[in-house]
């Protein structure tokens, strides 16, 4: 597929125009200028016979005697089926559908666009679009597309789903001085997607960094593991817009296609490995770093500075991030200490003043270079008056070849370092215009490098009750009840072997006694309803209750929750509980990637704090651990805070594992689980209360 769109033997372009404002005359125009050293030809009927451009214009692809791989259409939409039917009798392998016309444009356009697939399956083509900007690859000369600029040649791939802002990429990247490979715009997307285009560009030598822009995903558990696979080989930095409320209407709107949480979508980049980032600036300097610089080694970053003021911002950034200040060895300190002015820091930063010339940077880098706990250097420079960056930029270049470490560095400033800036850019050091975003590029390196070396592990199968679990579920659909709560959803739990704390129904007052000897008091009272699900807020939770105030509470309670529905299976009753670490666990069903496991801060203060992080499943051990562990306060609540012992964290662990088969093992019928407050103690832990949404039949 890749040979025959960006290696064909043969172009075709239906829809050839004369007319010099149309875009069949645009694209056709371009592919001859970019070069391509293979026979193009131009399709329309209306100019059989004419000269175009010094080549003659064919009625139909199936007049041209020659092989033709791809085929280029600018025609309206209504006449698209009838040329992708002559392009396969042809044996046109590849086409590429400019116009628009379908599926954006309402219901009429998406039956259309559903029949160019099937008439493409048919005939075993494959095709880009429809509503596309076209094609581009710099290293065959091929450029298919209506795009302002056509690229300088390197090693960046870009893909985009939309055409416009596909625009102002590629001019963006033209003077931000990137080399190109290929560019493909994606369009409607309704035969190839971004999961081949991926798999395409994992293949393409010339390919070494891809970045795509993207609106929406509709397989997204393939997506998943296609983009896993081929983040291990190369770099993917993703673009993705609609992260608020109305963007992802927006977004839906604009492709016809349904724009999933942006939770989602963060989880799902993270799982697969995909630098995610929020505007073009970002893209840009990160792709510019990862075409120009290795991931470095670990987390340890020296700062090299001739300005006090800019270390600071420099060192500010990296506390922010996951990146460590580099702590030099006492040997290189010293070593310092000989070779710059006694008003030197030569702590990190090393502050060299505001008057070092390119001897004393020289030096500094030399004797730092050597230094084995330094895993990345930063160096950075602010122009003053005798500053000759020029020469400071050769020196630095000079190190940089010597010590083969990663190297960065944010020369500040306009009109007098531009010279300083293209040496450090072509000897392959990317400059930043600040520190801070210099530091954001060191980092989404270091991230991606640990991830490309990193294990997932086994995904674990505990012995459980899952044909009880199903029968349950059966009998609820069979009743038309969708929503579980309470009892029966921590009885649901406990046949998967997660922790649950004692619970017993009580749905009449008689039932009282017998309940009351099983549990030992004091009591907490809970209604039982799944039309009630903020119990707290109607008085349907009950604490620290006495086996004499059983009676009365039962009765209130019940009367109450008969204001507010008729569904009500009756009071559970638990022992009250006052010990342990209140935490969330939980599952909800995203319509794009499936089933996403959640920890957090639990109790009440959950909607306040919103301390949670998320796994898509399955989950192995030790992404549940990473999940833990990015929690603000959860994770350091449970490993003990002044003083406090901590708490059970395996039995976290095993309680997310479990949660994680059980959805996964019914992963069409259960759409949601929320187990919260789980309390966990320095021993052991029990999941306080629960709900479940399964879907209906």
């Amino acid at each position: 597929m890749m040979r025959d769109f960006f290696r064909p033997q043969g172009i075709a372009v239906i829809g050839a125009s004369e007319n010099k404002q149309k875009l069949g005359y645009q694209v056709f125009e371009k592919i001859l200028k970019a070069g391509y050293d293979g026979e193009v030809y131009p399709v329309n009927p209306k100019l059989a016979g004419e000269i175009l451009l010094e080549k003659k214009v064919v009625s139909s692809v199936k007049d041209i005697s020659s092989q033709v791989d791809l085929a280029i259409l600018i025609i309206p939409s209504k006449f698209i089926l009838q040329a992708i039917e002559e392009c396969g009798k042809k044996g046109v392998k590849a086409i590429v559908v400019i116009s628009a016309g379908f599926k954006e444009t309402g219901k009429e356009g998406a039956i259309l666009e559903k029949k160019l697939v099937e008439e493409c399956r048919k005939y075993g083509v494959r095709m880009i679009g429809p509503n596309v900007l076209g094609i581009i690859d710099t290293y065959s000369k091929i450029d298919a597309s209506f795009a302002p600029v056509y690229p300088s040649k390197g090693n960046l791939a870009f893909f985009s789903q939309s055409g416009a802002l596909g625009c102002a990429i590629l001019d963006r990247i033209s003077g931000k001085d990137i080399g190109m490979s290929k560019f493909i715009s994606l369009g409607n997307k309704a035969d190839i997607s971004e999961i081949e285009v991926l798999q395409m560009l994992a293949e393409d030598e010339t390919s070494k960094v891809i970045l795509g822009y993207l609106e929406s995903i509709e397989n997204g558990k393939r997506f998943i593991e296609v983009a896993k696979e081929v983040s291990k080989k190369k770099p993917i930095i993703m673009i993705k817009s609609g992260r608020t409320e109305w963007g992802s209407k927006a977004a839906s709107s604009h492709t016809g296609a349904l724009a999933g949480k942006d939770e989602a979508f963060d989880v799902a980049f993270k799982e697969c490995g995909i630098i995610r980032v929020d505007t073009f600036e970002d893209a840009f300097a990160i792709v510019k770093g990862f075409l120009k610089q290795n991931p470095p080694a670990g987390n340890e970053v020296l700062v090299v500075t001739n300005a006090g003021g800019a270390g600071i911002l420099a060192t500010d950034m990296i506390e922010k991030t996951t990146l460590d200040m580099a702590k030099l060895e006492e040997v290189t300190k010293i070593k310092l200490k000989t070779v710059l002015p006694s008003s030197a820091s030569v702590n990190n930063p090393v502050d060299i003043l505001g008057d070092a010339q390119d001897d004393r940077y020289s030096k500094a880098l030399k004797i730092a270079g050597k230094d084995k706990n330094v895993d990345a250097f930063l160096v950075l420079l602010t122009p003053q008056s005798a500053t000759n960056t020029s020469h400071i930029a050769s020196v630095i270049t000079e190190e940089y070849k010597n010590i083969k470490k990663p190297f960065f560095t944010s020369f500040m400033g306009h009109e007098k370092i531009k010279d300083a800036v293209k040496l450090l850019e072509v000897s392959g050091i990317p400059n930043y215009s600040s520190p801070e975003e210099a530091v954001k590029v060191i980092e989404a390196l270091k991230n991606y490098g640990q991830w490309v070396k990193s294990k997932e592990g086994k995904i674990k199968n505990f012995d459980v009750s899952k044909n009880k679990v199903s029968q349950i579920i059966k009998d609820l659909r069979s009743q038309s009840q969708y929503t579980i709560g309470g009892n029966l959803a921590l009885k649901i739990l406990g046949l998967y072997g997660i922790p649950v704390i004692e619970n017993i129904l009580i749905k009449n007052e008689k039932e009282i006694e017998n309940a009351s000897r099983k549990i030992t008091a004091p009591y907490v009272m809970k209604i039982e309803s799944q039309d009630i699900i903020h119990k707290s807020d109607m008085g349907g939770v009950r604490l620290d209750i006495e086996k004499s105030q059983l009676s009365n509470n039962f009765k209130d309670m019940m009367a109450k929750a008969k204001k507010i529905t008729s569904k009500i299976s009756g009071v559970s009753l638990q022992p009250m509980i006052e010990n342990g670490k209140e935490v969330l666990v939980g599952v909800s069903k995203d319509e794009i990637f499936g089933h996403m496991i959640r920890f957090g801060l639990g109790g009440k203060y959950v909607e306040v704090f919103k301390d949670t992080s998320s796994r898509i499943v399955p989950v192995t051990q030790k992404k549940v651990l990473e999940m833990l562990k990015e929690t603000k306060f959860a994770y350091p609540l449970l490993t003990g805070v002044r003083g406090e012992k901590p708490s059970d964290i395996s039995s976290v662990i095993d309680t997310i594992l479990r949660l994680s088969q059980l959805v996964s093992d019914f992963s069409e019928e259960i759409i949601e689980i929320e187990a919260n407050p789980f309390l966990v103690f320095e021993k052991g832990g029990r999941v306080i209360d629960a709900r479940l949404r399964i879907a209906r039949n």
